[in-house]
Order: C-alpha cells, then sequence, then structure tokens
C-alpha cells in the first residue's frame, strides 16, 4: 500500500451524492457521478502528498525516535491523523463548493446526456477491465442483460 496510488472515494461520495441530489434524476447522476469520479483521482494524489509530510515528519523527529521518546511516537501518530483528517476535510470541502456551483450555473438539461454517456462508458471499461478474467465475463453479461431489460420495462 506504501507505494500506490489508489481514489480516494470517501469525499468523493459526499460531494458526488449532494451534487446529485441538488439536481433533477438524470443530470443529477450524471454530473453527481462525474464529480465524484474526478474527485476520487484527486484524493488519491492528496494521499500521495499526505505520505511525503509524514515522511518528513518522520525524519524531523528521528534522533526522538531512535531513542525511543514514546512522546515522539503519539507526535506522530496524532500529526498524521490531524494532517489526514485536514486532507479529507478540505477535499470534501473543494467537492462541496464545486457542487454548489454546478448546480446554480448548469442547466441539466444540456448536458445530462453527454455526461451520463461519459459515466456509463467508463462504468463499462472499469467493469470490462476488471472482468475479463475467467468466469466474471458471464457473470458481467448477464448483469448488463438485466440493467438493458430493466431499462426496457422501466423506460
Amino acid at each position: 500500500v506504501g507505494a500506490s496510488r489508489y481514489p480516494d472515494y470517501g469525499p468523493a461520495a459526499v460531494a458526488g451524492a449532494v451534487l446529485a441530489a441538488g439536481l433533477p434524476a438524470g443530470a443529477g447522476l450524471a454530473l453527481g457521478g462525474l464529480l465524484g469520479l474526478a474527485l476520487a483521482e484527486l484524493g488519491g494524489w492528496s494521499i500521495v502528498a499526505l505520505r511525503g509530510a509524514n515522511a518528513r515528519a518522520i525524519v524531523a523527529r528521528a534522533a526522538a525516535l531512535d531513542a525511543g521518546d514514546a512522546g515522539a511516537i503519539g507526535a506522530l501518530q496524532a500529526g498524521g491523523i490531524a494532517r489526514d483528517a485536514l486532507r479529507g476535510m478540505a477535499l470534501t470541502a473543494a467537492g462541496l463548493a464545486v457542487g454548489a456551483v454546478a448546480q446554480g450555473r448548469v442547466p441539466p438539461e444540456a448536458v445530462a446526456l453527454p455526461v451520463a454517456a461519459l459515466v456509463t462508458g467508463a462504468g463499462l471499461a472499469a467493469a470490462l477491465h476488471g472482468a475479463w478474467r475467467g468466469q466474471r465475463v458471464a457473470w458481467l453479461g448477464a448483469g448488463v442483460a438485466a440493467g438493458v431489460l430493466a431499462a426496457a420495462v422501466l423506460g
């Protein structure tokens, strides 16, 4: 995990859901999903920056750690938790700000179809990538068929 970069879906889910809730169903789902995906990726990069800050804090307290100072260990843990909390709050606040602007300025009917297609395409690409190995392709096909049937019946 230390060298990997992965999306941070927590703040992204909050901002995407708030945006989706404030718009009509189709546009809300599309724009909320798009905001969530973009914010999750930004969150992944912020985790990398957080790891760098944590590493610098460890280096700064190296002498105290080498001496076995329990207070230094506690301070490092508290500092790491505080930095991560601030990172998560800043990411969530940024997403909520973008969502608030989008709710007031974006005409939902103008972007609903293209954004829905983009989000759906990204989801299918991710599903195909993960399902292409082994028996998962059959399950993906069954899921797509069920979704098409549901859309036909409910649409």
